[in-house]
């Protein structure tokens, strides 16, 4: 059976400024405490998430072309778009005529059309056994640009074969990525000699002499003592299971760029999002790493099953992942589509990074959009409506709408990220998928709040530790099946472990939380000023008219979906809901509505 959702939505996101929304009168005192003070607020300061801390937008073609980029058209180098072949190797060509460059200031243009990056015949012979491999791309400074998402399409048309019997061991297609070093490898650059408040600038180290201002660095620390996991989780009790916790200890990662550096104390451009203590053995060390990275204007299409089960296959899991992006800063993917994928995109050990304008549609999969081992990643203006089948109706009844299983999230050792003004479908919560992810902003989100559903082996939990802000969430109705309390550290169940979350302006479809295992769940029922936590400390940051700001408020372009109600369920219609007076053999390649679902033509 299928069921239609029949809503009319003309735009993926609504604007800040004209939600429906009854909001609670006056500012929230967690802002105004912020606002007066943010070295003692009970909230973090998390406006300097995404690329270069929101304080620039990254460049378009033209200003990058100015700069003396080089554009390589990809159909003079052999790649023939809807011809049903193979382009991989063309492209694999391509890539290493450019060359492994820290700064390759290249626009690899694909224009319109469908440009297949991976099938059967891409496949080979390793081990006794038939494997995929993926294109991996070392380079940083340059972009990947298609004619539109809605124009120009990289599809696996076949899924990747995993390399083990374990479900998610299917590589990911298209990996760009700075290959790193051996962690014995890495230069320590010293100790920290002192303490250092959460939310402050500024560390100490041995001998700072190789820091200097504009240099990235890692600051980490990884530490087995029982004290200090003990510390680290508060009042929350750790489980015989997590054993991830247990036998790796507290690791905490954070990477920073230099403002400035005097004598031995060194200063940072952002906040430090984990308290410092030098008895912990935090150190300050090299971070291998490219810049500049840009995916933009065109959709990876997949195949995705279009009966997904959790956990059932590895086609279910991760037969079909296009994009990875790993240890890269100041990094985007915008204006971007993802279909029929089991996961969207995964930002990896990188810093300011910005996945915004994405939409993910077709057959659901198992995650969306996520930052892993990764700092201060913005994810915005995600519009994820995939279709599925309802897992607490037994996988028996098809939805359009459902959303990814995991929707947009944070996992591992991710800190400082912001996932801001999203919109995920009615079966699913945003992800935060275990293995010491902390200081998550859930800002301004639409979707659904399934139990259960934030991912995660047991033997990586919990699921998230300190700092995890909820910030006026509007919850679907998503429940079928009572559930009773919504507990966040369960101490009869294995698979919650949450640490408490501060939670404000939780409205929409009511949700009986476990008060004494939060924060706060302040003004519940109700949304609170300001609308958006992260776009009010930017804007007490860097002032009303920073270009980030506009760009993400008013967009690039119009992020519009039609979504057909009764009375437009027959005909031919735009995704901006304009009828088409013409047959479906006379369309030009694209997205369309066609008789009440979205169709893509080829």
């Amino acid at each position: 059976m299928y069921h239609h959702s029949l809503k009319h939505k003309l735009s993926i996101f609504i604007g800040l400024g004209m939600s429906l929304t009854a909001y609670a009168q006056g500012d929230n005192h967690y802002w105004t405490e912020f606002n007066a003070d943010p070295t003692n607020s009970a909230i973090l300061d998390y406006s300097y998430a995404g690329y270069k801390r929101g304080e620039k937008v990254p460049p378009t073609i033209a200003e990058l072309k100015a700069s003396g980029y080089t554009e390589y058209n990809v159909t003079k180098y052999g790649l023939i778009p809807n011809d049903g072949k193979s382009d991989r190797q063309a492209f694999k060509d391509l890539i290493t005529k450019i060359g492994k460059k820290a700064k390759a200031k290249a626009i690899i243009y694909f224009p319109e059309g469908n440009y297949i990056l991976h099938d059967d015949d891409d496949n080979i012979m390793k081990a006794g056994m038939q494997q995929s491999e993926p294109i991996v791309v070392n380079m940083g400074h340059f972009v990947i640009q298609g004619d539109g998402k809605d124009k120009t399409f990289l599809e696996m048309k076949t899924p990747n074969l995993p390399k083990t019997k374990a479900l998610y061991s299917s590589p990911i297609m298209l990996q760009i990525k700075h290959n790193g070093k051996k962690e014995t490898d890495l230069k320590v650059y010293g100790l920290i000699t002192a303490d250092s408040k959460k939310g402050s600038h500024s560390i100490t180290i041995q001998d700072a002499s190789q820091v200097k201002p504009g240099q990235w660095v890692w600051l980490k620390v990884q530490n087995y003592r029982d004290d200090v996991i003990t510390e680290e989780l508060q009042n929350c009790t750790i489980e015989h299971t997590m054993t991830d916790l247990i036998n790796n200890g507290v690791q905490v990662d954070e990477y920073h760029v230099v403002e400035s550096v005097k004598g031995n104390v060194v200063t940072f451009k952002e906040p430090i999002m984990h308290e410092v203590k030098e008895s912990w053995g935090w150190r300050l060390q090299e971070y291998p790493h490219y810049e500049e990275v840009g995916i933009e204007d065109l959709t990876f299409v997949g195949h995705a099953c279009n009966d997904f089960v959790h956990h059932r296959t590895w086609e279910d899991d991760g037969a079909y992942k296009p994009l990875l992006l790993m240890r890269l800063t100041d990094s985007w993917v915008r204006r971007v589509g993802f279909q029929s994928i089991s996961e969207a995109l995964t930002f990896e050990h990188c810093a300011n990074t910005s996945a915004y304008e994405i939409e993910i549609s077709g057959n659901r999969g198992h995650s969306a959009v996520r930052a892993a081992n990764s700092t201060r990643a913005f994810i915005g203006n995600v519009y994820d409506h995939s279709d599925g089948y309802y897992v607490e109706q037994d996988y028996k009844i098809r939805y359009d709408g459902l959303g990814q299983y995991h929707a947009c999230g944070v996992s591992k050792h991710s800190i400082g990220c912001v996932i801001w003004n999203c919109d995920w479908g009615l079966d699913a919560c945003f992800e935060s998928h275990a293995t010491q992810p902390r200081a998550t902003l859930i800002d301004v989100c639409t979707g659904g709040f399934m139990p259960r559903r934030m991912g995660g082996d047991r033997n990586q939990l919990p699921n998230h530790l300190d700092d995890l802000v909820i910030w006026n969430f509007n919850s679907k109705p998503t429940q079928t099946k009572a559930f009773g309390t919504y507990n966040w550290w369960n101490s009869g169940n294995v698979w919650v472990k949450v640490m408490p979350p501060m939670v404000v302006g939780f409205h929409g479809h009511l949700i009986n939380f476990a008060t004494n295992q939060m924060k706060c769940n302040e003004s519940y029922g109700t949304a609170v000023n300001p609308k958006s936590l992260y776009l009010a400390q930017l804007e007490r940051r860097l002032g009303k008219k920073n270009e980030w700001m506009q760009q993400i408020t008013t967009g690039i372009e119009s992020p519009q979906i039609f979504r057909p109600t009764e009375g437009l369920d027959k005909g031919i219609y735009t995704l901006k809901g304009e009828k088409l007076d013409m047959d479906v053999d006379q369309l030009p390649q694209g997205f369309y509505i066609i008789d009440g679902k979205k169709v893509r033509i080829n």
